[in-house]
């Protein structure tokens, strides 16, 4: 009989996405203690599922309601739903600012029939054109135009199409006719001052049947949500791996909330800070409203018009931010000149106050040195500010409640981006870019942005692999597929170098890698597309190789998850600049081709993303330059590795799942078992009791058997340790 052995590894996260922090992770107050697990574990799925729940109650939705995140901020949220659903049915949609047209322009990309009602910044369109028969599509609150929704009276109760509400800015701020909105979008990141990078999608009963009864449209996996795949999205099964640490972030905010009073105090909250404005302007007549009609001014995104000259308004919005009084409250980009004050319920209505005096002081040209600056400088329209309580995340580099498009963010998304490079060795010439949806969404971004214009050489022997594979069936590009089964390599000889090639570095849920990239024609017409998520900074690239590469930082380096990143090769990113797909309807947040792709080069992100994993991120590359960079990492994966190849090799028991040595992965190390499922799920339910091991059982899709993440930030002992309690385990459900 085997003992329990007498020491646990350090930390049980040896699951495979998201994976363990880095060692020395302290960031972040994970109460929950989730960080570093699948977001599949039930204590994830069982903090999810909270956060829907608590949504639905606060806010006061019907019951019969259902709540889900979806990929890609509020933008990924607006977008899944409309090329999901959309079609069947004329479409009204209400447009009077710069995302409600983004919705309108998709209508016409997905050839919908529908009537646009438009009205200019500041203003409504005439709501009394919504039918009945049709589909109703708008924003409830226009973020870049200060106009809102008064109410929803407009609406008709008998309805035969559904309500669309893009909500983002409207929800915890303001009173929403919830029985007249079928499906609502937001993003939590505005009204309570949580992370971007994720959308909620609220769903009335005639809503969730709606999308359950589309027939679906070719659409990437991460934007698909007909049929089974929405209710599995409001039971807590995410469509792709969300940040965790986003979500436990999101948690506190709603507690706050609570706490507050809830939604009554968060809506009076954001109407004090409102009307400390609205006092402010009856008072000094060089600042007025952009909406003059006072029932439809918002009270979240406050857009006014400034009485001097664009030049004046410009350095004193300058003066603001240098002097550490507002940040970010400059209009919006599409939006006429103007400053733009977010008045949310995170927000402190004294702050308003000395915000406004500070204005007004320096637009007479005076000193703010004698005057009371607000505690909090964050008044920007997205990313907001954090709650008041905001107290669980250490925020170095002071980029938390900041505007993305700030200089500090936008410096600090191109140092990670530089860093990624240099520490991986890229090329002279070669760019890198933050994209999002995790890296399900980057690698289809890249798929449907450029593929057709040549045949396709796809090699796949995983899950993942073989999504891509399936990617190209539904593109109906021309394409050669070499499957291969779990644990085995495809004939890797069969690539043309006239064609495109796709393919994963590592076979996340096979644990079989491509040994090397010997095989790739060095004098290749096409482009190599690489999915390399679970390969970086574990595993030597030969990125001279490699024209399109994709990973998430979720994986090797314990980041968070949800965003996802490019590195393009100066042929790569020629080919995505050139790519002439140009009949190929595509979402806002799918379009990488043109332009786009040298301003996501740029640091100037395609949508809104979280900040915190940005700085995680950015720790995470500060730890492995610590270490001494990425030969130190793939150092640390391969003794892990090590570890369990050594133990499999003095078992009967377990064995490796890729027959071929130099094909086995080092990061997620795929294990065959003599045992039967019911004993491979007593053995793994004794680790996790024992709080020594968690999410190790093998990918859903793929084999029965164990799996280990074995990437740079595991440590070595924990490995050691963790061999221990398999034969012990071992001996426990065998006995």
């Amino acid at each position: 009989m085997v003992p329990p052995p007498a020491f646990k590894p350090v930390s049980a996260c040896f699951g495979s996405g998201p994976c363990k922090k880095p060692p020395g992770f302290n960031e972040f107050r994970d109460k929950y203690e989730i960080l570093g697990r699948s977001h599949r574990a039930k204590p994830c799925k069982a903090l999810i599922n909270k956060c829907m729940e608590d949504t639905l109650r606060i806010l006061g939705c019907p019951e019969g309601y259902k709540a889900g995140i979806l990929p890609g901020s509020d933008t990924g949220a607006v977008e899944m739903i409309l090329w999901s659903i959309l079609g069947d049915r004329p479409v009204d949609v209400f447009h009077w600012e710069t995302f409600g047209s983004t919705w309108a322009k998709d209508l016409q990309t997905l050839n919908v029939k529908h009537n646009s009602y438009k009205a200019e910044y500041g203003q409504l369109p005439d709501f009394s054109n919504a039918k009945s028969e049709n589909d109703i599509l708008f924003p409830w609150n226009g973020t870049t135009s200060g106009v809102r929704v008064p109410n929803g009276d407009w609406i008709p109760a008998d309805r035969e199409g559904v309500t669309i509400c893009d909500a983002t800015s409207a929800v915890f701020s303001m009173e929403m006719p919830w029985e007249k909105l079928d499906i609502t979008t937001f993003s939590w990141q505005k009204a309570l001052g949580g992370e971007a990078g994720h959308g909620v999608v609220i769903l009335s009963p005639k809503g969730l049947q709606r999308i359950r009864d589309t027939q679906p449209r070719p659409l990437p996996k991460c934007l698909s949500l007909a049929g089974k795949t929405i209710d599995e999205i409001c039971a807590g099964n995410v469509i792709n791996t969300v940040s965790m640490m986003c979500v436990a972030d999101y948690a506190y905010c709603l507690e706050w909330v609570s706490e507050a009073g809830g939604l009554t105090e968060t809506v009076a909250r954001t109407n004090r800070s409102f009307q400390a404005i609205a006092d402010f302007v009856d008072n000094n007549d060089w600042l007025s409203f952009l909406c003059s009609e006072p029932a439809f001014r918002s009270t979240t995104s406050v857009c006014l018009k400034y009485g001097g000259t664009a030049e004046k308004l410009y350095s004193i919005l300058s003066k603001l931010e240098k002097d550490h009084i507002a940040y970010d409250i400059k209009h919006y980009r599409d939006a006429p000149v103007g400053i733009r004050i977010w008045c949310g319920a995170t927000v402190e209505a004294d702050d308003v106050s000395k915000l406004l005096q500070c204005l007004k002081c320096l637009h007479e040209e005076g000193d703010t040195a004698t005057l009371v600056k607000p505690n909090s400088p964050n008044f920007g329209s997205g990313p907001c500010a954090k709650p008041p309580t905001f107290n669980w995340y250490y925020d170095a580099q002071k980029v938390l409640g900041r505007s993305h498009r700030a200089s500090i963010c936008k410096n600090l998304i191109n140092s990670t981006m530089e860093d990624t490079l240099r520490i991986l060795g890229c090329p002279e010439g070669y760019k890198a870019g933050i994209l999002p949806g995790s890296d399900t969404g980057a690698v289809e971004m890249i798929l449907w942005s450029i593929l057709g214009d040549r045949p396709v050489d796809v090699f796949h022997w995983e899950t993942f692999g073989s999504t891509w594979a399936k990617d190209l069936q539904t593109l109906n590009v021309k394409h050669n597929s070499y499957k291969a089964e779990y644990g085995q390599l495809p004939d890797f000889s069969n690539a043309k170098s006239e064609n495109d090639i796709l393919f994963p570095w590592n076979g996340t849920t096979s644990g079989v890698r491509v040994p090397n990239g010997d095989w790739i024609p060095a004098d290749r017409e096409g482009v190599t597309i690489c999915d390399a998520t679970s390969a970086v900074f574990s595993m030597e690239m030969p990125w001279e190789k490699l024209d399109i590469t994709t990973f998430s930082w979720q994986k090797a380096l314990g980041g968070e998850a949800a965003h996802g990143v490019v590195i393009l090769s100066p042929k790569g990113l020629e080919r995505l600049r050139s790519a002439s797909i140009s009949d190929r309807p595509l979402p806002k947040i799918l379009k990488l081709n043109g332009k786009v792709i040298d301003e996501v080069c740029a640091g100037n992100v395609i949508n809104t993303i979280s900040m915190m994993c940005v700085e995680d991120y950015s720790n995470c590359l500060r730890w492995v330059k610590s270490i001494g960079g990425v030969s130190s990492t793939i150092a640390r994966t391969n003794a892990n590795f090590a570890v369990v190849k050594k133990f499999t090799d003095s078992v009967e028991w377990l064995s490796m799942l890729s027959e071929v040595p130099e094909n086995c992965s080092t990061t997620s190390v795929c294990l065959k078992s003599t045992l039967s499922a019911d004993q491979l799920a007593s053995l793994f339910a004794i680790l996790s009791q024992n709080q020594v091991a968690y999410d190790i059982a093998s990918y859903r899709a793929a084999p029965s058997g164990i799996r280990i993440w074995c990437g740079a930030s595991v440590d070595t002992q924990d490995v050691c340790m963790l061999m221990d309690w398999l034969e012990y385990a071992h001996s426990e459900v065998t006995k």
